[in-house]
């Protein structure tokens, strides 16, 4: 929580307190302006949609309605419409006490097949392709049907992708609880270049989606959405009026659908475990205001909330949305160009939105693949809500820039204190001047230079067994009978505060190597306009 509070300062005082007027300062050139500011946005793709990646003939675009039509029917015509091979697991279907007359009220309208067949869960039926045969079982039993599917991401690894981390993204970037990790069964095992995938039909196929998005994104890319969303999505934004009076709840949905064109459902399995009626009486009266703004104040007072969910928009309880989660790849170079900028960012995302996430109890979930690309799973609403957001830093971003208020000189001359072992004390007393700025140390030869180094002893501290430093007096280390005391010195350097940040950064080598690079790049602080979201030095100390 710390951490998190200090980040949103940080970007708070950025943002606030540095604002200047464009007028009043002379136009840049475009080599002159922040390399944050010279990053180009994409806006396409917008989408990774599934008709590349499910079985060809199910991305087939097909018109049908069915009214109260049974599930064997509905079976009947995908194998005549289509010429697919579809088997019915009867024995689990039947064991699960799904009927074969359980009725059926869908419609596609020239959209993919694979739809409709996404739609059937709602009565607890699932499906997965194998060998060419569509198999419709239950739900769960499609959830434990696994296949392997090998994936080559040697470009990813060529791009500088850690592949730790890539395998935690694609994780946290689908379905975290349906991986053996988190208490699933699908599994991630990376030969050389390639990654082998075993998992579900439905999870292979936002895998594939987040790769491709990962590949090649924009400004937000959904993963695993179709793209009849993106006109739904347009619709939302689109003006409308409304009046309804004691209107019963299926009808005003009915009413609003056809003005708006946009296809508009109520989630019936939802309202019947919630005990609600769909023909619960509304009234609402609403002139030119968004579609999407007319239906959360049509609903809000059954405590019901909407969703765009396979192809439609979706009518639902708020705990339904709040599991219904999708994931999105955002572009955010000009944001985060290192670890230390990415982990402020998230922050920053996690404080100032509504949604709940994995860090507060929520299901909602951010990673990032390398500094730059960040993976964010959670709600339409809360995925909609992060690009609204990081449109905002941006548009700071172009009117306001981070300044050293104290106005502190990098050539100033001061004095650091540097706590070491001895050992590393006394090569450092006879190396540092030639490793790092070797003409700004004073010498018989150079008596104008400022750099001086003088060592004294300090407190000894004892190493326990398990290698910490126990504080302890001199007193209680000599009575005490094991570990070790190690000798500690320390250097009083007197030198630039440039030559300073040098010397830290020389000391940290030493003492960890280069095993910690990452940490390096925050130090200087500046991704967001050179600073908008950056961790103070001492916290990463702290850290280290």
């Amino acid at each position: 929580m710390y951490l998190r509070i200090l980040s949103i300062g940080l970007f708070a005082f950025a943002l606030f307190s540095d604002v200047y007027s464009q007028e009043n300062k002379p136009a840049d050139s475009e080599d002159k302006k922040p390399e944050s500011l010279k990053i180009v946005i994409a806006d396409e793709p917008k989408t990774v949609d599934p008709v590349a990646t499910v079985y060809n003939p199910l991305a087939k675009k097909m018109s049908v309605a069915f009214d109260e039509t049974s599930v064997r029917e509905v079976v009947s015509w995908i194998r005549k419409e289509t010429g697919i091979t579809v088997l019915l697991d009867e024995a689990d279907l039947k064991d699960a006490n799904i009927l074969l007359s359980e009725p059926v009220t869908d419609k596609l309208a020239d959209e993919p097949l694979y739809l409709l067949l996404d739609r059937l869960r709602s009565i607890s039926l699932g499906w997965y392709v194998e060998e060419d045969i569509l198999h419709i079982t239950t739900a769960a039993m499609a959830i434990e049907k696994l296949s392997t599917v090998p994936h080559n991401v040697g470009s990813f690894l060529d791009k500088e992708y850690d592949p730790d981390i890539l395998t935690e993204t694609i994780i946290a970037g689908t379905s975290s609880d349906r991986w053996e990790e988190q208490g699933g069964i699908g599994t991630v095992v990376l030969l050389g270049d390639v990654m082998f995938i075993r998992q579900s039909d439905d999870m292979h196929r936002k895998v594939t989606g987040l790769l491709k998005a990962l590949d090649k994104h924009g400004r937000r890319t959904f993963i695993d959405d179709p793209a009849e969303h993106e006109d739904l999505r347009l619709k939302l934004g689109e003006k409308v009026s409304v009046e309804f009076n004691d209107t019963p709840l299926s009808e005003a949905i009915e009413e609003l659908s056809a003005k708006s064109k946009a296809d508009i459902r109520i989630d019936m399995a939802s309202f019947r475990q919630a005990r609600i009626r769909e023909r619960e009486p509304v009234s609402l009266k609403l002139s030119d205001q968004k579609l999407s703004s007319v239906l959360q104040a049509l609903v809000a007072k059954l405590r019901l909330t909407w969703t765009l969910q396979n192809g439609t928009i979706l009518i639902t309880t708020q705990q339904t949305a709040d599991n219904l989660l999708k994931a999105a790849v955002y572009d955010v170079r000009d944001l985060s160009r290192d670890d230390d900028e990415s982990a402020a960012l998230q922050d920053a995302i996690m404080m100032q939105t509504v949604g709940r996430w994995e860090e507060d109890g929520g299901n909602g979930s951010i990673a990032f693949a390398k500094p730059g690309v960040m993976v964010i799973r959670h709600t339409e609403k809360t995925l909609g809500e992060v690009l609204s957001l990081l449109d905002t830093y941006r548009q700071a971003l172009k009117i306001s820039k981070v300044r050293n208020r104290n106005k502190i000189d990098p050539k100033e001359p001061i004095t650091e204190y540097y706590r070491m072992p001895k050992v590393i004390a006394d090569d450092l007393e006879i190396w540092l001047k030639s490793l790092v700025e070797p003409q700004s140390w004073k010498s018989d030869q150079n008596q104008k230079a400022i750099g001086t180094i003088v060592k004294i002893a300090s407190t000894p501290s004892l190493i326990g067994a398990n290698n910490a430093v126990l504080q302890k007096t001199v007193k209680e280390k000599v009575q005490m009978q094991s570990g070790l005391v190690m000798d500690y010195s320390v250097l009083i350097i007197h030198q630039t505060r440039e030559t300073h940040d040098k010397i830290r950064k020389l000391i940290f080598k030493v003492e960890n190597g280069d095993v910690a690079q990452g940490l390096e790049g925050g130090l200087g602080g500046g991704g967001f306009g050179g600073g908008f979201f950056r961790i103070k030095e001492s916290k990463l100390k702290s850290n280290q």
